[in-house]
Order: C-alpha cells, then sequence, then structure tokens
C-alpha cells in the first residue's frame, strides 16, 4: 500500500480525550504527532518514538511541533516508527483479538 500525505506533523490537543484515534489515522499516514500528554493520547502515541508528548502549555506545544519542522529527518523517522506501530499494533484483527481474550477472561470469572 502506498501512503500518499503532504501533513508535515499532526498537532492533537483534545481536553482528556478518553483514546485518540486521530494519532492513529495521522501515524498510519506516516506523519509524526505533537499531542498533550493526558488521557488516551499517552495510549497510542509513543513518546520520542511515534511523536512528542507535552503538556498543555502553547509554548511547549509550539517548540515540540518547531522541532519536527525543523529536523525532517526526525520527523521521517517518527513517522516511519507510527506507521508500523499502527500495523503491529492497532489493526482490527488485532483490536478485536484483544477485545475477545478480555470477554472470554471476564465470562470465565463469572461462572
Amino acid at each position: 500500500m502506498t501512503v500518499n500525505n503532504s501533513a508535515m506533523v499532526t498537532l492533537y490537543a483534545p481536553i482528556m480525550e478518553p483514546f485518540g484515534f486521530v494519532p492513529l489515522e495521522s501515524m498510519a499516514c506516516g506523519t509524526p504527532v505533537v499531542g498533550v500528554r493526558e488521557a488516551g493520547v499517552r495510549e497510542s502515541v509513543v513518546h520520542g518514538v511515534t511523536g512528542l508528548l507535552v503538556e498543555r502549555e502553547p509554548a511547549e506545544l509550539a517548540r515540540a511541533v518547531e522541532a519536527l519542522l525543523t529536523d525532517p529527518n526526525r520527523a521521517a523517522d517518527m513517522g516511519r516508527c507510527g506507521r508500523a506501530c499502527v500495523q503491529e499494533h492497532w489493526t482490527w484483527e488485532r483490536t478485536l483479538a484483544r477485545l475477545e481474550g478480555y470477554l472470554t477472561e471476564a465470562a470465565g470469572r463469572n461462572r
């Protein structure tokens, strides 16, 4: 599959998002993510690997975006790692298998 997008970085700063699909979609496209270090964003973005997680401070968000925009090699590496991470951990098949495991475990406890 060929990925074709022109985004250099995705900035994601939701307020207490329980889980972030936007970072996963971005990473699937090979785009690094700058996100807030809270709630579900911490589940999908691996700091320093698939993107950068910072506090909810405009100056910190700006520094993180600038860091990736001024270092395209680092951004590209994070983009590749993000895509690989999504393919390895966040496919529908993987998600369904994990869900089935949780449900099977829960059903076993209720017997």
